[in-house]
């Protein structure tokens, strides 16, 4: 996620690159197991990604550049203390010099840019807008085939998300978050002459988030969230891709061509608080709903916390973890269950310092109803 929005594959030039600018990021919550009834629709991890406001005082920037790529950011007010923006943008430049035909290697293009416009409307309330938008491609062309390796790879495609998010302190103890998203994504993949994709999709969504503090520092939250999903893909393939020569002219093809749309959302409840001074708890509850598939999901969750002497705490967690079929599955078969995960998790953390935390973790993840693909027949 980041400020809310799923990114869909957050990598390039086939997962050496992260999509997120480190330059923009103020927070990463990595979650590697036992995550709270929050975050549904994800079997194993989350990683949630915020971005920082622009500079409300002062005009910065930076420039830099490497071998193979070139990186920039301003910031700064558009009105003192009270409206920033944050713009940054990348871009590789190695397909300038080296033409499809002269590489021994696929060369990527890539630009992309992220960008943030925060406005303080008083003191409760703020309203950000941000995104991202990414462009990458790939092209190769071999001067001498050889048996097995693909004599071509030209590969487009391009990412837009944004995130129109509303945050309110409605009182010393409420605070809530209302989050407008879409993502927008497209890819074409040429692979010599026997593999060809093209995949296309589109979310568009709102989020409800709310945290409430009782009088014994107990939180509470709930919220819910709807997500309107469309995608498409459509191409050839070998009947066994990774067998068959992708040059190969003789190879027979398999067409196939899947289009999807439909409704999902979810809801959920969190109470966390200390049962004695030593003791915490968090119990969590999840329901999410996929309309096209008429598909419910029950997600309890608890959580275990003991502090010890010397800032050492010791973790256990319990939950259920459970994820739609993928859309393609989906639209092959109706009556398909969710996957699902059973997670139990055991770890011990220390604080070493304000700001440095050092945690070991064990964990159990038992995958059920996984969805397979039997073959493209």
């Amino acid at each position: 996620l980041m400020d809310n929005t799923q990114i869909y594959w957050p990598w390039y030039q086939g997962g050496i690159r992260s999509i997120f600018n480190m330059e923009t990021i103020r927070e990463v919550e990595l979650l590697t197991g036992g995550f709270s009834a929050k975050y549904g629709n994800a079997l194993s991890s989350v990683m949630n990604v915020s971005t920082r406001d622009g500079n409300y005082e002062n005009w910065h920037g930076n420039f830099s550049f490497g071998f193979a790529n070139a990186q920039s950011t301003i910031e700064g007010p558009l009105k003192k203390e009270k409206i920033s923006f944050l713009l940054s943008a990348r871009k590789t430049y190695l397909d300038l010099f080296l033409k499809p035909d002269e590489a021994s290697f696929p060369v990527s293009n890539l630009i992309d840019g992220t960008y943030k416009l925060a406005w303080k409307l008083n003191e409760k309330h703020k309203l950000t807008f941000s995104g991202l938008s990414s462009s990458e491609g790939t092209a190769y062309s071999a001067s001498k085939p050889q048996v097995g390796i693909p004599n071509e790879i030209d590969t487009k495609g391009y990412k837009h998300t944004q995130s129109v998010q509303l945050h309110s302190n409605w009182s010393d103890k409420l605070y809530g978050k209302t989050s407008v998203v879409h993502s927008n994504s497209s890819s074409q993949v040429l692979v010599g002459r026997n593999m060809d994709f093209n995949i296309g999709g589109q979310d568009v969504g709102i989020r409800e988030d709310f945290a409430y503090t009782f009088t014994n520092n107990a939180t509470l939250l709930f919220g819910a969230e709807a997500h309107y999903t469309s995608f498409q893909t459509n191409g050839s393939s070998p009947l066994d891709p990774m067998e068959d020569d992708p040059s190969d002219s003789s190879v027979v093809l398999k067409d196939f061509n899947v289009n999807y749309d439909g409704w999902n959302g979810g809801t959920y409840l969190t109470y966390s608080g200390r049962a004695m001074k030593k003791i915490g708890y968090s119990l969590g509850y999840r329901h999410d709903y996929n309309l096209k598939s008429n598909i419910n999901n029950h997600s309890p969750r608890l959580s275990l916390n003991y502090s010890l002497a010397n800032k050492i705490d010791i973790r256990a967690a319990w939950g259920i973890f459970q994820q739609f079929p993928d859309l393609v599955a989906i639209d092959a078969k109706k009556d398909l269950s969710s996957n699902r995960c059973y997670h139990y998790i055991f770890g011990v953390s220390k604080t070493i310092s304000n700001g440095i935390k050092t945690w070991a973790e064990l964990y159990y993840k038992d995958y059920q109803n996984l969805v397979v693909l039997q073959g493209l027949d």
